[in-house]
């Protein structure tokens, strides 16, 4: 796009956007489009790739067409890499992480892409766009299930930076949020308010409504649709469902979007009116109609939206009296919720189901559902939820999984060590320390190196382990340490106490743990198993692991291993040892390893994730170059080929040219020669020439015969012409025509024509066609023909001896 004009509106036209979504969201389509149909006629500038990238939003939430949008997102960010327009990354990798790319993929393969979006959006200074990500980001961890504890972690980093750029809608937005977390946990006023210390909710949705912060507004009334739900105010929650529909437009193609109709869908069921009242049809065509949008979801991205079409589902038979048909959907819905990491669906996929057989007396399997139930909310850390399966089940609760206001972190427990719960034995400082030595590094190895220096810097170890699961298999992919048995500590000196020597760390090495001879395999795989801490005093005393090949011959002092867990699944885990002393890991530094441990596992994760996606994108651009090489040699060997056969072509049409040329010339000649032969001027004498006609006359002949005749006339002077047709097979109509024609022209001449050869059945043939040859004088031989003609020129033809008739 050239013209300045036109980029000037292009230009206003993508700053009104923001605006419009969040202000006027009935306005937004038409800018939107208008601004695509401006790149689309007056081609690309680096605003275009944001026009593209709302239209793809805009395919998405409007038009349904999923797999459009995606790619068109996808084009956008890669048409903004050509440009180099660093101020419009953020924007379009908020657009695809918020809204497009969970629409097709896990909702946990998003953050690695709002974590590069956040830091774009703080890099080029656009604090509108990085706002935006602070609370949609929140949100998205809430769907991916983190857990509560690690929830309100991450709304402290993003309220911090909403309060410092004084974005005081956005601040709000994630207060009701954190209060959301808190209310789950039961740390708010009661079961279904967001008030708590310092917070009221009428006010904060008083600060988004002055605000015209729709986004806030909208996620205000579904948080309180989400709570009256759970807590089983149904007319509550539908009212609050109501109010949420109003502004629905300002959250359109967002995940909580999704939740919204999956929440509506199960209170709209809950609520049961009578199929014979007003109230029943409206809710029925609710309930279908984001049934709908829930399946036409699933098809695109089961993982994100399978059990929530499956819950709703068994909930609707559950109401239709179809109980075979609920119960095989609960199932598939808490199945597809365990498989995808999302732990507060499970948890109420288990409730839910729990309370539909005990609605129907099946009070033996009522309590294992309500089991499941109850642990996945206490992993989640909705302690509040938990403490209410257990007053209704009272055989659920159980003796070894404590309920502390605290909440947990990750699943497990230690050995050696209590719970992996907040002691307080550290204090926030050095968690946001530990914290920070992880957050905001994308790249494995860079992030392996800053987990083996952060733990071995806190743990009093002397030397360290860091373990990956790959593909089924335990590999250690990162060592650190002090002494020289280790490839970290390779040809460095042994720090002695108090020393401020570096650590050396060695990453990528991949090698499996029964491979390592410095490694204990039995402690590893113990951890991996169990999924629990292990603390050693002294680990040769221990009977469990003193066999280990590893610790009875390096003698090993003090070990803890602690598993790195990421929503429920292993990743990984963290083995540290201490060759100098017993005892050197106390509860505060095992407490402080699990916090590392905890932060570890997500990053790492993510580290992965985002590896996996360059791996992808780096095989994807090699692919795209190797076909656009072989494209181009391809189409250069095709040009090369069409351009010889071209002048094969050519040179064929030439020769075939030169080759018709020359067969129409000999052609020619032969027919000249030919009308020459068959028609030749015999002299018999000076005055006297015979012209023999044999074969067949056609129009041609008979005009080559009359032209003949008069040049070789005109020629000899000749006073006679004998036209001798005895060697002509027939005689019609046009034959004598031509005859006369040339009688009549030799006469013209002053030359008598005389016509010889007519056998008796050419003359019965003239006879019978009526021809009238009186002009011509006829004689029956050429002989008699002759003779006739040497009277009439005064002389006989053998009057001359050199003649050669005479000879003849």
């Amino acid at each position: 796009m050239e013209d300045p004009e036109h980029r000037a509106v292009l230009g206003l036209l993508t700053n009104v956007m923001p605006c419009a979504y969040i202000g006027r969201p009935s306005a937004f389509p038409l800018v939107a489009l208008k601004a695509v149909s401006l790149s689309l006629r007056h081609g690309n500038a680096p605003e275009s790739c944001f026009a593209y990238s709302v239209y793809g939003f805009m395919l998405v939430a409007v038009f349904g067409d999923i797999p459009a949008g995606y790619e068109l997102s996808e084009t956008s960010i890669r048409l903004n890499e050509r440009f180099g327009d660093a101020a419009l990354t953020g924007t379009l990798l908020h657009l695809h992480g918020d809204h497009i790319n969970f629409w097709v993929r896990h909702i946990r393969t998003g953050f690695p892409i709002l974590e590069r979006a956040f830091e774009a959006c703080l890099s080029a200074g656009d604090l509108v766009y990085a706002g935006y990500l602070a609370f949609e980001t929140v949100w998205q961890a809430v769907e991916r299930g983190d857990a509560l504890d690690d929830l309100l972690e991450l709304t402290e980093r993003f309220a911090a930076f909403a309060r410092r750029s004084k974005n005081h809608a956005v601040h709000e937005t994630i207060r009701m949020e954190q209060q959301f977390a808190l209310c789950l946990k039961g740390l708010t006023r009661d079961e279904a308010t967001l008030d708590g210390d310092g917070f009221r909710e009428e006010a904060c949705l008083a600060e988004v409504t002055r605000a015209s912060f729709g986004c806030g507004i909208a996620f205000y009334h579904i948080i309180k649709l989400i709570l009256l739900y759970m807590a089983g105010r149904i007319e509550e929650a539908l009212a609050a469902a109501a109010a949420a529909r109003g502004v629905l437009g300002a959250v359109m193609a967002m995940p909580i979007e999704a939740t919204f109709h999956f929440y509506e869908a199960l209170a709209l069921i809950a609520r049961g009116a009578g199929p014979d009242s007003e109230a029943f049809r409206g809710d029925q065509e609710r309930i279908e109609a984001n049934l709908e949008k829930l399946e036409r979801w699933a098809r695109h991205c089961p993982e994100n939206f399978g059990h929530k079409l499956s819950l709703v589902r068994a909930e609707a038979a559950r109401a239709a009296g179809r109980h075979i048909e609920a119960e095989a959907l609960y199932d598939e819905a808490i199945e597809s919720a365990r498989e995808g990491g999302f732990t507060p669906y499970e948890a109420l996929s288990c409730e839910l189901a729990a309370r539909a057989f005990l609605e129907r007396g099946r009070r033996f399997i009522a309590p294992v559902y309500a089991r499941a139930a109850y642990g996945a909310y206490v992993r989640w850390g909705a302690l509040a939820m938990a403490e209410r399966i257990a007053r209704t089940y009272p055989e659920t609760r159980s003796p070894g999984v404590p309920l502390a206001a605290g909440g947990q972190r990750s699943a497990g427990s230690t050995t050696g060590s209590g719970s992996r719960g907040m002691s307080g034995l550290i204090d926030v400082t050095t968690m946001v320390r530990l914290g920070q030595a992880i957050a905001g590094e994308m790249e494995l190895p860079g992030l392996l190196d800053r987990i083996m220096r952060a733990a071995l810097a806190n743990a009093g170890a002397t030397r360290g382990c860091l373990i990956l699961e790959r593909e089924g298999e335990l590999r250690v992919e990162a060592t650190v340490g002090f002494d020289s048995r280790s490839e970290a500590g390779a040809g460095s000196e042994r720090r002695p106490g108090g020393s401020s020597a570096k650590p050396s760390v060695a990453i990528g090495l991949g090698v499996s743990i029964e491979d390592r001879a410095d490694l204990p395999s039995s402690v590893v795989h113990y951890v991996s198993r169990t999924r629990e801490a292990v603390v050693l005093s002294d680990a040769g005393e221990d009977a469990r692991f003193a066999g280990d090949p590893c610790i009875a011959s390096r003698r090993v002092k003090s070990v803890v291993c602690l598993p790195l867990v990421h929503q429920s699944r292993l990743v990984g885990a963290l083995y540290l040892e201490n060759a100098l002393v017993r005892d050197a890991f106390g509860p505060g530094r095992v407490e402080l390893l699990d916090v590392l441990c905890s932060q570890a596992a997500t990053a790492l994760e993510n580290a992965l994730l985002y590896g996996h996606v360059q791996e992808a994108s780096e095989a994807l651009r090699r692919a795209n170059e190797r076909l656009e090489a072989d494209v181009a040699q391809r189409t250069e060997d095709l040009r090369e080929v069409n351009a010889k056969l071209t002048r094969e072509l050519e040179e064929r049409a030439r020769a075939e040219s030169d080759r018709a040329a020359l067969q129409e010339e000999v052609i020619r000649m032969q027919t000249e020669l030919l009308e020459e032969l068959s028609t030749p001027m015999i002299p018999i004498t000076d005055e006297i020439m015979v012209l023999p006609l044999i074969g067949m006359m056609d129009t041609r002949r008979a005009q080559h015969v009359m032209e003949t005749a008069l040049g070789g006339v005109q020629r000899s002077g000749a006073k006679v012409v004998i036209i001798d047709i005895t060697g002509m097979r027939s005689v019609d109509v046009e034959v004598a025509g031509a005859l006369l024609r040339t009688a009549t022209a030799l006469r013209l001449l002053g030359t008598h024509a005389l016509l010889t050869g007519v056998s008796p059945e050419v003359a019965r043939t003239l006879v019978e066609l009526h021809v009238d040859l009186g002009g011509i004088v006829t004689c029956g031989s050429l002989q008699s023909g002759i003779a006739l003609a040497a009277r009439a020129v005064g002389r006989t033809a053998l009057g001359t001896a050199n003649h050669p008739a005479r000879r003849a």
